[in-house]
C-alpha cells in the first residue's frame, strides 16, 4: 500500500474503500471531516500522524478503553 506518510489520511483510506466519495463519508461519520471537505481539528491532528501512528493511537484508545 502507498500514502503511509503524513498528511495522506483522506487518499489512505480512499484506497482502502476503494472511491473517494465512500472514504469521505466515512470520515464525515468520525467527526474528522466536515461536510464541505475540510478536515476537523480532530482530522487535522489525524492527518498529521503516519499511518503507523495512527495504528498505534487506536491501539492505545483500545487498550484504555477495555481497562
Amino acid at each position: 500500500m502507498g500514502f503511509e506518510g503524513r498528511g495522506q489520511l483522506v487518499d489512505r483510506l480512499t484506497e482502502q474503500v476503494g472511491n473517494r466519495e465512500e472514504a469521505c463519508r466515512i470520515l464525515v461519520n468520525r467527526g474528522h471531516m466536515r461536510p464541505d471537505g475540510t478536515l476537523t481539528a480532530a482530522g487535522e491532528l489525524r492527518n498529521r500522524m503516519t499511518a503507523q501512528e495512527r495504528l498505534e493511537d487506536r491501539a492505545r484508545r483500545r487498550r484504555v478503553r477495555g481497562r
